[in-house]
């Protein structure tokens, strides 16, 4: 049986917040503000949807929260905004879970959501939005490691970047001795295609997916 190792990198990748709009430009936020000061965003609600002093600053109320989604690993970001916003976690739109990045975009797209924090877009969902006829607005906010890591009996490190893109572009390298590791056959392992992880190694080592 085939002894399947993966490499240990590290890459730093952004996380953004990400809106959209289509055709026209969105609503300025001074408007929404506007609107919203003259209500009272403590009446008529349950305990659990009081908002916070910091929300009543921004006009943001129980009625005209943003729809936020995103990956797997920024619910915690999501979620953050949430009690940010909120005196409690029992409000209403409180995050439970998180669609994951594809499914994020695809919401994002097709205006089932406000806006999502999720890595950047792949060239795929680009194409998506622009099929759509939807702009896509980034704001980067905060990055992460994307770390491959090896059985504490490899060896290997500090792997270049061009020696992975010889691994995934070339397979040029095809055992671990060749990078100070063991004697193992070395097989490249991608995730599946919509994975927000698969969409970074896209975006930042391009020449492997031309």
């Amino acid at each position: 049986m085939k002894k399947l190792l993966i490499s240990i990198l590290i890459i730093m990748t952004a996380f953004f917040f990400v809106s959209c709009t289509r055709g026209t430009d969105m609503p300025n936020s001074t408007g929404t503000t506007a609107n919203s000061a003259t209500f009272d965003n403590k009446t008529n609600v349950g305990n659990q949807n009081l908002m916070s002093d910091t929300a009543d600053k921004l006009g943001i109320t129980n009625q005209n929260y943003p729809k936020i989604d995103g990956s797997t690993s920024t619910l915690s970001i999501v979620r953050a905004i949430n009690q940010a916003m909120y005196l409690s976690n029992e409000n209403d739109n409180f995050p439970e879970t998180a669609s994951k990045t594809m499914p994020s975009y695809k919401m994002l797209i097709n205006g089932e959501v406000d806006m999502i924090i999720v890595p950047y877009a792949s060239s795929d969902v680009l194409a998506m939005a622009e099929n759509a006829g939807v702009k896509l607005e980034f704001f980067p906010i905060a990055a992460e490691a994307l770390v491959f890591i090896t059985p504490k009996e490899n060896k290997a490190e500090n792997i270049s970047m061009e020696q992975v893109c010889e691994i995934y572009l070339n397979y040029g390298i095809a055992n671990w001795s060749a990078l100070g590791g063991t004697n193992s056959e070395l097989v490249p392992i991608c995730r599946n295609s919509d994975s927000g992880s698969q969409s970074q190694m896209e975006n930042l080592i391009p020449e492997i997916f031309i």
